[in-house]
């Protein structure tokens, strides 16, 4: 039996769009592990341990991954950075892959009606909630 192939309604990106934010966290990847080693070989210490405090930071959260970074020496501003590059990287990572995971999914029989229906009643309610833009995403995820 043929799949049927993926629809992408409104509001949804295009999987052009989703091709470009992977790429992007390749490169932004790239870069950052570039940027480790360039420290690790000019300054030495405590730059051997970036990446003992980023992966504590990936499987801990925010608060492990600093506060190693701060028992390491590493500077506020150098934890601010580390830890927003390697939070914006993941995102990258991330979003790409659960959009697409959730266009898979609506194709099961099951569950797929169920979850277009929730993707169109959150569409239908976009006009409204629009004018509210990014604050009232934020009050709305503080205070659900």
């Amino acid at each position: 039996m043929k799949q049927p192939p993926i629809v992408q309604t409104p509001g949804e990106p295009a999987p052009r769009t989703l091709r470009f934010l992977f790429n992007l966290g390749h490169i932004l990847l790239i870069i950052l592990l570039g940027t480790w080693a360039l420290f690790y070989y000019y300054i030495g210490k405590p730059y051997d341990k970036t990446f003992i405090t980023a992966v504590l930071q990936l499987f801990g959260g925010r608060a492990i991954g600093v506060g190693f970074g701060f028992d390491q020496g590493f500077s506020p501003t150098f934890m601010f950075f580390q830890v927003a590059l390697v939070d914006f990287i993941l995102m990258l990572y991330i979003y790409p892959t659960f959009v697409r995971g959730y266009q898979h999914l609506t194709l099961v029989p099951i569950i797929g009606r169920y979850l277009s229906n929730i993707h169109e009643t959150a569409l239908s309610h976009k006009k409204r909630m629009a004018r509210y833009g990014a604050t009232g995403l934020i009050v709305f995820v503080i205070f659900p």
